[in-house]
């Protein structure tokens, strides 16, 4: 190939790949970061081992030779959910895809009928649940080619289209394993999906642990003693809210009393679940201030972070409830 023509088609494909800095307008934002971390997968140089036996459909280590980093990658589809990685990109990253899925399913559809079985999809005889990675977790039923008639039907009430547990599987979990179980069809739970699925059933026992503490919500007489002052409904009913949810961004407007909204969310945990450390993280200029409102408001002793390392160390290992630090350390 005369050297002018190879230049003219790598300045082509340079033009053509996906740009870093700024979203293309024919790309939504979810599809524009799936382009950068496919592009970016392909192009590295990880090392692949197959640890399952199948040669598409199988747990794979992907292993950075610069890093000396390793994550498991299961294949099970070429479609963004279909697959998984225990990298910290795939956890939180909500678009299913990773360079490291990216990278093993670039790898994968080079060798001789890869490229369709992915796209046909993984169908074992066995059934899968997982946990499929989005704005919203879901866990999912994949079906194994094996599964008995009788149990089907039974699944039918429990799954929506897609495989996806409705809240009344859930709560029936221990039932739907039994009858796959009594039915002797195997069925594999992925660990991130047990996980998940614990996450679910303690926030639900946090739930009725408070609604038995609190159950006339913002008017119980709970209230009456939680904090050193009274609390305005709203703020009891945001309070409730922090605690129930388990994990909560509090967006109320500045001088609405988010501070005490949360103390008091403390405190009602502290009563509900036995909450014995919290650690507050704020603004080096907020650390004293933090601590002058946990005393105005609550009976429970706070330690400011700050210091050398070796100070800090002691202050870490005390025995005080609360505990405030600052970002950048």
């Amino acid at each position: 190939m005369p050297a002018a023509t190879a230049r003219r088609r790598s300045k082509k494909a340079k033009a053509t790949k996906t740009p870093r800095t700024y979203k293309p307008e024919n790309l939504s934002l979810e599809d524009w970061q799936i382009a950068l971390r496919r592009e970016f997968g392909r192009e590295q140089r990880f090392k692949l081992a197959n640890v399952n036996g199948d040669a598409i459909f199988s747990d794979f280590n992907v292993s950075n030779p610069i890093t000396r980093r390793t994550y498991r990658v299961t294949i099970r589809g070429a479609n963004p959910g279909d697959n998984h990685c225990t990298c910290p990109d795939f956890a939180v990253n909500t678009l299913g895809t990773c360079k490291h899925i990216e990278f093993t399913l670039a790898r994968l559809e080079r060798r001789p009928g890869g490229k369709r079985a992915l796209h046909e999809g993984y169908r074992p005889s066995f059934s899968e649940i997982w946990l499929r990675y989005g704005v919203r977790r879901q866990l999912v039923f994949r079906r194994g080619s094996e599964l008995p008639t009788s149990v089907e039907q039974k699944l039918a009430k429990l799954l929506e289209r897609d495989g996806t547990l409705r809240d009344e599987a859930i709560e029936r979990f221990d039932e739907l394993i039994g009858d796959l179980r009594r039915a002797d069809h195997e069925v594999r739970l992925h660990e991130d999906a047990m996980e998940f699925l614990a996450q679910r059933r303690d926030t639900r026992r946090l739930r009725d642990r408070i609604d038995e503490i609190f159950p006339r919500v913002e008017r119980s007489a709970a209230f009456n003693d939680l904090l050193k002052v009274p609390l305005y409904p709203y703020q009891r009913a945001g309070a409730l809210f922090i605690a129930r949810a388990g994990r909560a961004l509090l967006a109320d407007d500045m001088g609405l009393g988010k501070t005490i909204q949360t103390l008091a969310a403390v405190e009602i945990l502290a009563r509900a679940v036995g909450l014995e450390r919290v650690l507050i993280i704020c603004p080096t200029s907020l650390k004293h201030q933090w601590r002058q409102e946990i005393e105005k408001f609550i009976d429970r002793s706070v330690t400011v972070i700050e210091g050398g390392i070796a100070t800090r160390a002691a202050r870490f290992a005390d025995e005080s409830f609360f505990k405030i630090d600052n970002y950048d350390v």
